[in-house]
């Protein structure tokens, strides 16, 4: 009989992967437009600005509330950010973007950086 920790695990782990497979259903996007993503803001995460760090592929809005996998969902934050981020849909792109456009010099949350 299986435990009912590693059945719950199991469950979860499915559900997952049927989430992700609507997902890919309404979007999709590529391992090419993920790194220009990436480069075109430098490699930082962009909540916090966090440089030299692994970059999380985030989905602007969670997969569990029906969002797509589409590069236009997605955004690069470190792994800090990415977990401590909930349900919030902050496109943190798009305020990126805007802040270039407008010629506002990078605005990062202060946050405190993680010793290495």
């Amino acid at each position: 009989m299986e435990h009912p920790a590693q059945a719950r695990l199991r469950r979860n782990k499915e559900l997952r992967r049927q989430r992700m497979v609507e997902a890919r259903k309404k979007g999709t996007h590529t391992t090419e437009q993920w790194e220009a993503l990436k480069a075109e803001f430098g490699h930082v995460c962009l909540r916090c600005g966090r440089q030299g760090y692994h970059l999380d592929k985030d989905h602007i809005v969670p997969v569990y509330q029906g969002g797509s996998d589409g590069i236009e969902n997605i955004q690069p934050l470190c792994a800090w950010c990415n977990a401590g981020k909930g349900p919030d849909a902050t496109n943190w792109v798009a305020i990126r973007r805007e802040e270039r456009e407008a010629g506002v010099p990078h605005h990062f949350e202060p946050m405190k950086q993680a010793k290495r």
